[in-house]
Order: structure tokens, then C-alpha cells, then sequence
């Protein structure tokens, strides 16, 4: 099961990333990823918690790589991962126009992954979708041209 979304956003790069690495900040302006504690740093595990359908869970992840300002991906940590393992991964790019395309993905595998989409297919693709539009609406209320 691959989810994808996408945003052009009306602001620098470099602040698009800043908000997509400031882990501190989720709260602000994320309605799916509500927090995300530990640091934005390639190899480090970081729990976040999520808002699936009015249901928080809690996910460790581990950084697999952050290619300021055009890249950052996480991957899924634990015993369930043998049966669905869950990738996310978001790209930046500066367009001519000006504005940043922001793509974010998130990949589900595994033996098991028809049985995630089935269950939680539906709150996955809605909060991936109330996220980039969130993150597009905060990044160009802050950042005004």
C-alpha cells in the first residue's frame, strides 16, 4: 500500500524543512502527527504519537535519513514490523515559480500490509491528507510574501 500527497507551498525551502524537523513543534500545526519527541537526527528513534480517526496511538520510529532542506524519511520500529512494515518519507523542491513542492508518502509492506489497509486505510490516507494541507496552511500564514 503506497499513500501519497502533495502541496505546493508558497514559501523558502528552507522554512518548509525547518517545520518538518522542528519535532518540538508538531503541535502547532500537525492534526494527524499531534507530537513527535527526540531528536531530527539520522539513526535516532523518535515516538510519535498519532490521531487515527478520534483514536491516538503511539509509534517508534527510527530516522533513516534527513537531506536538509530536500528530504526526511522514518521508517517503523517494532515486533509488528515483521508482519506490516511502514516507511514515510517527504520530498521538497524548489520550483522556478517560486514555490515548494512538498510530497509526502507513506508506504506500508509486508505479509500483512493488506490487513493495515483494510483496517486503518481509510484514517491513514485522511491524516495524511489533514497534514499537508495543515503544513501547507501553517508554513504560509508564518511566512507572508
Amino acid at each position: 500500500m503506497i499513500l501519497s500527497e502533495t502541496a505546493m507551498i508558497d514559501a523558502p525551502i528552507d522554512a518548509v524543512f525547518h517545520v518538518l524537523t522542528d519535532f518540538a513543534g508538531y503541535s502547532r500545526w500537525n492534526p494527524w502527527i499531534i507530537a513527535v519527541d527526540g531528536e531530527c537526527q539520522p539513526g535516532r528513534v523518535v515516538t510519535v504519537r498519532v490521531d487515527m480517526g478520534g483514536k491516538q496511538r503511539t509509534v517508534r520510529h527510527r530516522l533513516e535519513r534527513v537531506d536538509a532542506p530536500v528530504f526526511l524519511q522514518w521508517c517503523d520500529l517494532g515486533w509488528f514490523t515483521i508482519f506490516a512494515f511502514g516507511r514515510r518519507s517527504r520530498y521538497l523542491a524548489s520550483l522556478p515559480s517560486g514555490l515548494v513542492e512538498y510530497r509526502a508518502m507513506l508506504s506500508i509492506s509486508g505479509p500483512l500490509a493488506w490487513l493495515v489497509k483494510r483496517l486503518y486505510g481509510r484514517s491513514l490516507a485522511e491524516g495524511l491528507l489533514r497534514e499537508t494541507q495543515a503544513l501547507k496552511t501553517f508554513i504560509e500564514q508564518c511566512h507572508e510574501r
